[in-house]
Parts: structure tokens; C-alpha cells; sequence
């Protein structure tokens, strides 16, 4: 039997030492800036998405599954409550039950959406205080961002892993850490609770519906939940998950992680590395997106106007996008869209529109290309060539290296707060929205709890909500 060494357990016990130490609290401004601007963000996806079909379905199940408890379910009634792990579920897949979530770019990882979810379910259930909620939130970013360029993406799309599946849960574990206090033995073993139940494949290519893609953030977020209440309760996991024979690293990616991966924690903060979303479709496409509208926008033309569109990515963005499944997630269909209607957003996102003839003919003359040149810029930006040739013989071309969100290029807090007012305000009103908007950027410490008050809806609105929805189908 192997005998572990200290340089096997090395990084484990230093992942774990950070997350019980870290002084999330004194963190650059900057930093506790973003972490306010993912929690609104991630919040108003998370609203949003309890209407539409991932959202209904999984806040059905979850509820089939639980016997109630005290985590308040967003657009529901009062009454409407799930216990913390079904909670946990819920929140981290509703976080990603539209393709509006921000993004942890260099990863390619939904971070706020797992880690959001497990806060905030987790925070309801213990009382805690917005301030207790940010610097957990801030200490969960920080591990899957981390974890997630370590883990590297490139080696595990040919290996069939999803990125976000097999890293988010230790964001979670992490976040929960926080809130419940852990020692640091304590975090440990929660960080081996959490590779054992580390999953997450890419047969969500495959889909068109986006529910198991969704799933798989809600499965990292209760996971992470999960372990971190285990090993409070004293239960074991494995140690030196991060090094050693039987390694977390060697399982998914297939060898053993950059040396010292862990050492720029609270160094290099990633959470600066968020990348919020415009459009609701794959990050892939929003560079894309930005410069063909841009140029219809320039020069004037429709989308009886254009013969034909190409569209260059780099190798490993381009791979995501090229013939998906998921319609939102085919680079074809949502150029296609967009181009149609100028814009990408939730009307879109919708399958009804995205299988009409018109973007199905449109869709025709999209060529994607996978272009090489464009990767000196990958992953830390998702850049995009597009040239438009119109009917009339002009040729139209530009390059967006950063899109709208991206560090680089960052989307004012107007806009956020404008893109979380649309997503939430019609399912809980203007007056709740304008209180989220002030609680949630407020350095005031509010409760938690006080945060979820405004997420209820009356059985009245609930309901009429529920014939709209079933009306819409």
C-alpha cells in the first residue's frame, strides 16, 4: 500500500489552511466590488430561470424530493420551501438555467452560479449576514478559479469531462467551509468529500433542452454543501486529493497538476477574471455577436441584406459552438438569430424562435471557422473574426478581441443592474427589485434572510405566473 508523503499532502492541507484564513473582508476594493456585481448577477439568472422549462422542472423535482424546510424557493409562495441540500440544487441550477451567467474565462467555468447557489441556500439556513455571504462567496471563487485553470479545460474535452461539473463543487465546499466555520482539519476532509463526488460529462452536447448542462452546476453546488456539513459532523474523506497515487488531477485530466498551482491564492484574485454575459447564449459567440451587430448597426443593413456570414474563433472556443446540440450554444443558429432579430436575448434564447424557417435558412450561409491565429488571446479573452458579405457585393469585417463583459471590457453596473431589473422584475415586481438592487450593493449588513423575503411571491401571482407559462407552451 502506498504511504503518503508530506509534499503528497501538501497542497490539500494549504488549500484548506487559505480557506479558514483568508481575510476575505480586507480584500482590494475592486475585488469586493465584483463579488456585489456576481451576486446580482447571478441572482437575477437565478429569478429569471424559475420560468422557463429547466427552472419549473427542477423546482418541481426538488420539491417532490423534499419535505420542506427554511430555504425560500425564488418566485414561489412562502409556503413554497426546501430543506438546504435540495436548496443547494435548486440555486446552482437555476444559477445556470438560462445562458446568461457570468463566466470565470480563463477556466471556462460557471463559478457564480454554483458558488451563488450554495451561499445563498446555505446563508438561509444559517442566518447568516450578507457580509458572512461576500467573503464567502469571494473565498469559493477564488478555489474554483484556481482549481479550474489547474485542472486546464483543453485537457479534458477530449477526455469528455465538463469543466464546471468536475471543479464547481469545490467552490461550493469551499464557500460553505466559510459559513459554517470549519476548522481546518475540518475543511480537509471536505475537500476529499467533495472529489468523491466529483462528475460531470459532456453528453449535454447532445441536448437541445439545456437541462443536464444546468444540472451539472446544481450537482457541484449541493455536493459542496454536502461535504462541508459531513465533515462537520466529524466523517472522513480521503486525504491529498490533490496530489499523490490516486489524485483528483490524474482522474480527470490524466496527469499530475502544474507544480504550486495553489500558491498565488490570494495573490492573484480570479474573480476579477469574471466575465459577465450581454447575450444569452455561449460565451463563445459574444465576441461574435458584438461585431456582426456592430456592423449591421455601422452600415445599416438587415438580414435580407446579407449573403452570407463567416465567422473565425480560436480551435478551443470554436469546438464548444460548432454544430452544438443546445440551440443556444450553436454558433449557426445564433448568428442566425441575432442577426434576424439584432439582438440575443431571453426572446431569442428561445427554442420556438430559434427553429423557425427563417433563422433555419439564415443558418445556411453561417460559416464557422476554427482559426488558430485568433489563440494568442485565448482563454484569457474569447475573440471572434466576422466578415459579412451583403447581397449588394460590400464586404464587411471586423475583429472583437475582448466582448461586452469580459475584463477587458467590463459592463458598467448600470448595465447590470439594467440586465437584472429585465431578468427579475417580471416575476417579483419593481418595488422587490429596486430593494434587492440596494441590499445587495448596500455595505449595510443585512441578513441573508432578509435577502430571500423579497424572492417570495404571492400565491395569487404564483399562480397566474404558472397559467402564463402553460399558455406560452
Amino acid at each position: 500500500m502506498y504511504e503518503l508523503s508530506e509534499d503528497d499532502r501538501i497542497a490539500t492541507q494549504t488549500v484548506a489552511r487559505w480557506i479558514v484564513e483568508c481575510e476575505a473582508d480586507i480584500a482590494p476594493r475592486n475585488v469586493r466590488k465584483n463579488v456585489d456585481l456576481i451576486l446580482l448577477d447571478t441572482l437575477g439568472v437565478m429569478v429569471a430561470s424559475t420560468r422557463n422549462e429547466v427552472g419549473r422542472r427542477c423546482v418541481a423535482g426538488a420539491r417532490a424530493m423534499s419535505q420542506g424546510g427554511n430555504v425560500v424557493i425564488p418566485g414561489e409562495p412562502d409556503d413554497a420551501r426546501l430543506d438546504v441540500v435540495s436548496g443547494a440544487l435548486v440555486y446552482g441550477t437555476l444559477g445556470h438555467g438560462i445562458e446568461l451567467d457570468e463566466v470565470h474565462l480563463p477556466s471556462r467555468q460557471h463559478v457564480g452560479a454554483a458558488v451563488g447557489g450554495a451561499v445563498l441556500a446555505l446563508g438561509q439556513h444559517l442566518g447568516s449576514s450578507m457580509a458572512q455571504l461576500r467573503e464567502a462567496l469571494l473565498v469559493g471563487y477564488e478555489i474554483a478559479g484556481h482549481l479550474g485553470i489547474a485542472v486546464d479545460n483543453n485537457k479534458l474535452l477530449d477526455r469528455n469531462f465538463h469543466l464546471t461539473g468536475i471543479v464547481s463543487g469545490f467552490g461550493s465546499a469551499a464557500a460553505s467551509a466559510r459559513l459554517l466555520g470549519l476548522t481546518v482539519e475540518q475543511v480537509y476532509h471536505a475537500l476529499g468529500l467533495t472529489a468523491s463526488q466529483a462528475s460531470g460529462t459532456l453528453a449535454w452536447h447532445t441536448e437541445s433542452h439545456h437541462m443536464s448542462k444546468s444540472l451539472q452546476v446544481g450537482l457541484g453546488t449541493r455536493g459542496g454543501v454536502t461535504a462541508a456539513f459531513l465533515a462537520q459532523q466529524g466523517y472522513l474523506g480521503p486525504v491529498a486529493v490533490f496530489a499523490g497515487p490516486c489524485n483528483y488531477f490524474k482522474a480527470f485530466r490524466g496527469e499530475d497538476p502544474p507544480a504550486n498551482w495553489f500558491r498565488r491564492l490570494g495573490k492573484d484574485f480570479e474573480i476579477l477574471n469574471s466575465s459577465m454575459k450581454l447575450y444569452a447564449a455561449g460565451r463563445p459567440m459574444h465576441a461574435a455577436l458584438d461585431a456582426m451587430l456592430d456592423l449591421m448597426k455601422r452600415a445599416s443593413i438587415a438580414a435580407d441584406d446579407i449573403a452570407a456570414i463567416e465567422v473565425r474563433m480560436p480551435p478551443g472556443a470554436a469546438r464548444i459552438v460548432d454544430g452544438n446540440y443546445t440551440n443556444s450554444i450553436d454558433c449557426r443558429t445564433v448568428m442566425a438569430t441575432a442577426a434576424l432579430d439584432g439582438r440575443f436575448g431571453l426572446a431569442q434564447a428561445d427554442d420556438r424562435r430559434m427553429e423557425r424557417s427563417d433563422v433555419q435558412a439564415l443558418k445556411q450561409r453561417i460559416r464557422l471557422i476554427h482559426d488558430t491565429a485568433l489563440d494568442p488571446f485565448f482563454p484569457r479573452s474569447f475573440p471572434a473574426a466576422v466578415s459579412i458579405r451583403c447581397l449588394d457585393g460590400r464586404e464587411l469585417q471586423d475583429t472583437v478581441i475582448a466582448a461586452t463583459g469580459e475584463r477587458d471590457r467590463p459592463m458598467t453596473v448600470a448595465a447590470l443592474q439594467d440586465k437584472f431589473g429585465a431578468l427579475s422584475e417580471p416575476v417579483l415586481g419593481k418595488a422587490a427589485v429596486k430593494q434587492l438592487i440596494q441590499l445587495v450593493t448596500s455595505p449595510d449588513d443585512a441578513m441573508v434572510r432578509d435577502l430571500a423575503s423579497l424572492l417570495i411571491v404571492k400565491k395569487e401571482a404564483a399562480a397566474w405566473q404558472g397559467r402564463s407559462r402553460c399558455e406560452a407552451t
